[in-house]
């Protein structure tokens, strides 16, 4: 393209229009792409916390009686919230379990 312009195949005016168009297409790619390496380490870490959560597992697995130990080798936190109708004897707690080989939300 630029020896297009060099050499007058194209108006400056042309060429300047083509080049700030592929300019916008690498920032967008550019932009694509840390997005795609973000999702990637994301992914990584998962793949991470699910074969340390494998790990565990396998040495807990003829487990007879459970123990804080265990928990907190499986269970990174617990969420008990407030009743979506205060006093009713029917309406329950929500309870938000996260494991050790979950992402975290926040």
């Amino acid at each position: 393209m630029y020896e297009d312009r060099v050499v007058g195949r194209i108006t400056p005016e042309r060429y300047d229009f083509l080049a700030s168009g592929y300019e916008e297409e690498q920032a967008q790619i550019r932009t694509k792409l840390n997005e795609l390496n973000e999702k990637i380490n994301e992914i990584d870490l998962q793949e991470k916390y699910v074969k340390e959560f494998i790990a565990k597992a396998k040495e807990y697995i003829n487990i007879e009686k459970l123990t804080p130990e265990i928990l907190r080798a499986f269970i990174k936190r617990i969420d008990v919230y407030e009743k979506e109708v205060k006093y009713s004897h029917t309406c329950g707690n929500t309870i938000v379990i996260q494991y050790t080989f979950q992402l975290d939300k926040n």
